[in-house]
């Protein structure tokens, strides 16, 4: 969300600016050479802590912008996927996952497809595993349990 106050305090400084100049004008011979001084340091002063707030609203716009660009990409590649077990894969044009999987908790809440990698050994053959598709942005680990016909992903958190 757009922090309004970066807005109010940009405006703010702007309005102050403004007032600083209208008073140099009315003054007109009046002012000492000391006092243009004074004026001018402060309406330097103030115009750049104006732009300072202007490059703050325009670090923010484009922040918002990078993020709309993500989640429309987000949006098209939604068709594209498709969730075997527990993770999603790209959807090949059978229909079947394909490529590396994709962590489902970095998909379904920050609309991202981060790859999983392996970490841990694989299966023995008494079926015991300590293999993970662990994801490197979220740190979910899913736990690889060995099956009769096939592996199973079981969802394990690993914290952070």
């Amino acid at each position: 969300m757009v922090d309004i106050t970066v807005v109010g305090t940009a405006l703010s400084s702007i309005k102050s600016a403004l007032e600083i100049v209208k008073a140099i004008r009315e003054a007109g011979e009046t002012f000492q050479a000391a006092e243009w001084k004074l004026k001018l340091a402060d309406l330097m002063e103030t115009l750049a802590d104006a732009r300072i707030e202007v490059v703050n609203v325009q670090d923010v716009v484009l922040d918002r912008e990078k993020r709309i660009k993500e989640l429309e990409d987000a949006l098209a590649k939604t068709g594209e996927l498709v969730r075997h077990l527990d993770a999603y894969y790209i959807q090949s044009d059978e229909g079947k996952p394909t490529g590396h999987p994709k962590c489902l908790r970095c998909w379904d809440v920050d609309h991202r497809l981060i790859n999983l990698y392996r970490s841990g050994t694989a299966a023995t053959s008494s079926g015991a595993s300590n293999a993970k598709n662990q994801c490197p942005s979220c740190n979910t680990a899913y736990t690889v349990a060995r099956s009769d016909t096939f592996l199973v992903t079981i969802n394990e958190t690993m914290g952070g």
